[in-house]
């Protein structure tokens, strides 16, 4: 959701958004008008470690970590893609008529 944001935006760098870094990906999306809460952000900056170890692909790997919970992981994520999609209706970049372009 970051770097369709980011390539929305025709942002100059693609290895901001064609990585699993996440916070890589949400940096830039600033200086486009995104922007999210100290909690949001929170929750993205936990993300980055655990690709980079590949620690979603091997669930073995869980064993040292907390992750959230599960429940309040969608609502978080569930927020984001609201805020995207606000920022991108205010934007006046309609999401379906490009889904339905593809």
């Amino acid at each position: 959701m970051l770097a369709a944001y980011l390539i929305a935006h025709q942002h100059q760098h693609p290895g901001d958004y064609k990585s699993h870094d996440l916070l890589r990906a949400m940096k830039p999306c600033a200086t486009f008008g995104l922007m999210f809460s100290r909690a949001r952000i929170k929750f993205i900056e936990f993300l980055p470690p655990l690709h980079k170890d590949f620690v979603f692909r091997y669930p073995e790997k869980m064993t040292d970590i907390r992750p959230p919970d599960l429940d309040e992981a969608c609502r978080v994520i569930k927020e984001i893609l609201k805020d995207i999609h606000l920022v991108f209706k205010m934007k006046g970049f309609d999401i379906s008529q490009a889904v339905e372009a593809l």
